[in-house]
């Protein structure tokens, strides 16, 4: 809907959450979210085909609620984000603004964007093929927005993700149950000889060296 008494808002769906105008409504796994009865919801959408109980979420939401949508949705009154909390606490409420005044200055410093970006890929299941474009969506920036800070802060991406590569076959060598094999294809080396190499690079140890070591 467009007008500005209105506000769309899109529902999260596991762990990752998607935006609309700006705004940003969890419900944990793609929980339904209703009304409370006062007629505030104005309308509901769901990217679920309609099902044969459709009338159901009419009654129970009461509201009109579109099926087969290109997202799950909620459309409500603008007003209704000026309200007061019935159970606000002001004293967390200054806590949580200082804690994203300072997120948000972190993100403006070299060391926290590498390690931001380092923190990222290190979560891959696989770190063979990086594309710096889902790097650049994760940290919430375009990617060229992403290449002018890389570049103004004298970082590659190439770099990082090798540092990232270090880093997560280190944790995993520790682990005398993950294969040396296993441990080189999530890293993206064909070979497994081609990831002795490039440890033997990073840290002047074979995997099978610094496993020893370690354990």
């Amino acid at each position: 809907m467009q007008g500005g008494a209105i506000v769309e808002v899109a529902i999260v769906e596991g762990h990752g959450a998607q935006k609309l105008g700006g705004w940003q409504l969890g419900a944990g796994g793609g929980e339904d979210v209703g009304t409370d009865g006062g007629g505030v919801l104005f309308a509901r959408r769901r990217r679920h085909a309609e099902p044969d109980y459709a009338a159901e979420y009419e009654r129970v939401f009461r509201c009109p609620v579109r099926f087969a949508a290109a997202a799950n949705e909620i459309v409500f009154n603008r007003r209704l984000l000026d309200l007061q909390q019935l159970h606000r606490d002001e004293i967390l409420c200054e806590l949580l603004r200082e804690r994203a005044d300072q997120l948000l200055a972190d993100t403006h410093t070299t060391e926290r964007l590498a390690e931001r970006i380092i923190d990222g890929l290190k979560l891959q299941l696989q770190l063979g093929g990086t594309d710096p474009a889902q790097v650049a969506q994760r940290l919430g920036m375009t990617l060229r927005s992403l290449q002018r800070r890389l570049q103004s802060s004298s970082l590659s991406m190439s770099r990082l993700i090798d540092d990232a590569r270090r880093e997560v076959a280190c944790a995993s060598l520790r682990r005398r149950d993950v294969p040396i094999k296993d441990i080189a294809h999530r890293l993206g080396f064909s070979e497994p000889s081609a990831f002795h190499r490039a440890f033997k690079r990073w840290t002047g140890m074979t995997p099978a060296q610094f496993r020893q070591r370690s354990n």
